[in-house]
């Protein structure tokens, strides 16, 4: 996912060896957001909360 970075942890300061489970956090923030994981698109449910039934439709055809 790009996220090398991430994978590693600097063995000085407050969080000191402290590596954050990012993909845990990713989807925790995804479905926060209700977004679907695989595509990144706001899920049909989400829309249809918000009062936006075309726009589910466009997105993911008859629901």
């Amino acid at each position: 996912m790009g996220l090398a970075i991430m994978d590693r942890s600097d063995e000085e300061g407050g969080t000191g060896g402290y590596v954050p489970d990012v993909e845990r956090l990713l989807l925790d923030y995804y479905r926060a957001r209700g977004w679907d994981r695989e595509t990144g698109k706001p899920t049909a449910e989400h829309l249809r909360r918000l009062g936006l039934e075309d726009i589910a439709r466009d997105l993911w055809g008859s629901v």
